[in-house]
């Protein structure tokens, strides 16, 4: 059967020879705003295949998304891995023949929510690039001005299910590290 990838944003998609092109980039400072539901910030990218015959198309996001429950009191939360998939940054996607395949990953293994005051406490959403981080080590500042770090082993993001991040669980209080 043919198909054909349909886009959002449609400014993604850019054509070199017979390859197309979707290039995105995600932001390394992501908003601190509580959203709900799936309701994602324009850096989303979704992708639909079109196969000829088919009546109906459903287009699907090709990031991950990641949930951080932020409690009362935070003023900024940053998420590293030192090895591993990037988190954000630039990417492109090539399509040649009908097959979507990864041509350059994200360049940046950070990403940071930050809106420059408290975070508004409860679940933020970020978007980042599906992959996989061995380590992912969260930084967590609070309002005061006391850091708290801490790691967490073997995540997998992919396109497909949310991963949740609970901070309120994962930060002893009380054991700050300078």
């Amino acid at each position: 059967a043919t198909s054909a990838y349909a886009v959002y944003p449609v400014s993604a998609v850019s054509q070199e020879g017979g390859v197309v092109k979707i290039s995105h980039s995600l932001p390394e400072v992501q908003t601190g705003v509580v959203e709900s539901g799936m309701n994602l910030s324009s850096a989303a990218l979704s992708v639909e295949e079109l196969v000829a015959g088919q009546a109906t198309a459903q287009f699907k996001n090709a990031l991950a998304l990641l949930q951080v429950v932020v409690p009362a009191g935070v003023s900024e939360v940053s998420l590293h891995t030192a090895t591993g998939a990037a988190l954000v940054g630039d990417m492109t996607f090539n399509v040649v023949d009908g097959v979507l395949s990864v041509a350059s990953t994200g360049t940046r293994r950070t990403v940071t929510l930050s809106t420059g005051s408290e975070l508004a406490p409860g679940t933020h959403n970020l978007l980042v690039y599906p992959g996989y981080a061995p380590t992912l080590t969260l930084t967590m500042t609070a309002t005061d001005g006391a850091v708290y770090t801490s790691e967490v082993s073997a995540i997998r993001f992919t396109a497909s299910e949310s991963r949740t991040i609970n901070l309120t669980q994962i930060f002893k209080m009380g054991t700050e590290e300078t």
